[in-house]
Parts: structure tokens; C-alpha cells; sequence
């Protein structure tokens, strides 16, 4: 976005739904030096979900013992709905993981299952309404 005035935000929020092992995040101290330019300062140290040391968390995702409950994806992805209707941008870009996309646009439909959106990598998706809709 370099001919705009562009404010670049990181959020925990947006992070990929821990489901396997290779859903782990990345220590801020290692994404500071990837990306010099953005701001991690506010990230905790082991900020994705359950927020235990990358082996640690590696070893439990593979014993299947610390994947993201759908209670607590959905909890945190209101966190994020809510956080983006405070925003006061004209236009805001959303880049993350395909399963946020399909947590932000998904509902419970009358047979009891959640519905949402699929992402393809790279796809750019209007999620305005899911956003927007209370």
C-alpha cells in the first residue's frame, strides 16, 4: 500500500485456529526481525492459543491435547468483530488465516450446524456485513 497512507495493526485475534501442530505462532522477538517495520511490541511472548513455548505446544498439538475449543475460537473471534466495529478507518484490509475468515462470516443455522464462508489462499473476500451485523 506504499501510495496511500496505510496504518498496518497486529492482532492476536487473527490467529490461525489451533487445530495442528503446524498452527503454532511465531515469537514476536523472531517477527520483529522478519518485519522490521511493524510494531509486536504488544504481542505476549507465546501469544497464539494456550500460550505455552513453541515445543511445548508442538508436542501437545501432536498428542491432540491443546487444540482451540469452538467455544473459545468463537469467543475470540467476537473479541475481534467487536474490536474492527471501534475502528474508524474508510477502508480496512483483513489479513489473516483462511479459518478466521470462516469464523468472522459463520452463524448457527436452524439444523444446529455453523455455516461460514471458505477462503482459497490469497482470495480477497467482503466481510462488511458479517462485521457490521449484530
Amino acid at each position: 500500500f506504499p501510495e496511500k497512507q496505510t496504518t498496518i495493526e497486529i492482532s492476536k485475534e487473527c490467529a490461525e485456529v489451533m487445530l495442528d501442530a503446524c498452527d503454532i505462532g511465531t515469537p514476536p522477538a523472531a517477527l520483529s526481525q522478519e518485519f522490521p517495520d511493524w510494531d509486536f511490541s504488544h504481542l505476549e511472548k507465546f501469544w497464539w492459543p494456550g500460550g505455552k513455548d513453541p515445543g511445548e505446544t508442538w508436542t501437545l498439538m501432536q498428542q491432540r491435547k491443546c487444540q482451540e475449543k469452538d467455544a473459545d475460537v468463537s469467543k475470540r473471534i467476537d473479541g475481534l468483530k467487536h474490536y474492527l466495529r471501534t475502528l474508524e478507518y474508510e477502508n480496512i484490509a483483513l489479513v489473516c488465516h483462511g479459518d478466521v475468515i470462516w469464523w468472522l462470516t459463520s452463524e448457527v443455522k436452524a439444523d444446529g450446524v455453523r455455516y461460514g464462508t471458505t477462503a482459497k489462499n490469497g482470495e480477497i473476500i467482503d466481510i462488511t456485513d458479517h462485521i457490521f451485523t449484530l
